[in-house]
């Protein structure tokens, strides 16, 4: 797709969107355009989504972008996030919604992201596994090392993919799960 996601659910009011077992990556989108993005477009409605078992191959953006102007319930699980500028983008108009906390975000391998022009990342290779603008829980997730991701004020001992100040990570997996697919 040359102008946007290669997959792009946006709901006016809602809804449900189950996304299972897709391989999306090697696609000419725009830049910055996510192989999948979600988006709840109401204030008032709930978005539940089920996004399991995805292979998402990014390019100069995220590979899954979560836009929330309300609530999004569900779970993204068992997928494989890899390569591009980042893994997980989350994005709110309203900051001050108190996070997701009914958004469960778990099992999933975030790898080989490019890094940052900011010397240590360049150095040891750390790419962006996460970013939000509101507090989300990514623990129990693979950030492409088994000494976990690199946040330099949180755990400047990690050497995975970073996670976002407003991303929890304690604590991650030390081992890529088994059901998360591989390219």
């Amino acid at each position: 797709m040359p102008y946007g996601a290669a997959l792009d659910l946006s709901f006016e009011m809602g809804g449900f969107a189950i996304v299972s077992g897709n391989r999306i990556g090697g696609n000419r989108m725009a830049t910055g355009a996510p192989p999948l993005l979600l988006a709840n477009q109401s204030p008032f409605d709930i978005l539940n989504i089920d996004v399991q078992g995805n292979l998402l191959i990014g390019q100069d953006g995220p590979n899954l972008t979560v836009q929330a102007i309300g609530q999004v319930h569900g779970q993204i699980r068992c997928n494989a996030l890899l390569n591009g500028a980042n893994g997980l983008s989350v994005k709110s108009a309203l900051p001050q919604v108190p996070g997701l906390r009914d958004l469960v975000i778990r099992d999933n391998a975030i790898e080989d992201h490019l890094p940052p022009i900011i010397p240590v990342y360049l150095e040891y290779g750390i790419g962006r596994g996460a970013t939000s603008d509101v507090l989300i829980d990514m623990r129990n997730n693979w950030w492409d090392s088994s000494l976990g991701p690199y946040e330099p004020d949180r755990h400047a001992d990690g050497r995975g993919d970073a996670p976002g100040d407003m991303v929890e990570f304690r604590p991650w997996l030390t081992s890529r799960p088994s059901c998360a697919p591989r390219p």
